[in-house]
């Protein structure tokens, strides 16, 4: 993951590019009227709606019973801004899942790769305790075969003298 100080600059850079962004998707609902009648001009009144009624609940009052409407340009430049602005959102949070995702991925192949490591040393660990454990019977037939060879030895020395 990004460190936060170089996200908050992508995040400002991404506000920079808004603004031109949004001047183009307006002149292109100048020409485009479905553009401009049936997607910004509605987030545009959307948006002037929402904000009268905010203020008006911030202020204590009711609901305003009538909402003038903005006009129709000033509803295309608002609606086009918040087009903008959700869909730079969307991609940062887009952005953010898949580096979390990568991320935990990332972790998960460590933590497996750690798991299968520790399963081959306690593998290694118990064929080598194997191991020791043949040598040390070998070890042990090998100094009892000894001893009854010094104690052969010692027997024919008694009757040598």
């Amino acid at each position: 993951m990004a460190p936060l100080p170089v996200q908050k600059i992508m995040f400002a850079a991404l506000k920079q590019l808004v603004s031109p962004m949004a001047r183009r998707l307006v002149a292109l609902a100048e020409v485009t009227p479905p553009l401009r009648k049936y997607v910004l001009a509605p987030i545009g009144q959307g948006r002037h709606r929402l904000s009268i009624t905010a203020q008006a609940w911030n202020n204590n009052n009711r609901r305003p019973e009538f909402i003038a409407p903005i006009t129709e340009m000033k509803a295309v430049k608002m609606g086009a801004d918040i087009l903008l602005n959700a869909t730079i959102i969307s991609l940062a949070t887009l952005i953010y899942l898949y580096d979390h995702w990568s991320t935990a991925s990332k972790e998960q192949h460590k933590k497996h790769v750690q798991d299968v490591r520790l399963l081959e040393l306690k593998q290694s660990l118990s064929s080598f305790t194997e191991k020791v454990k043949q040598r040390s019977e070998q070890f042990r037939e090998i100094n009892e075969q000894l001893e009854k060879m010094e104690h052969n030895v010692r027997l024919l020395e008694k009757r040598r003298k």
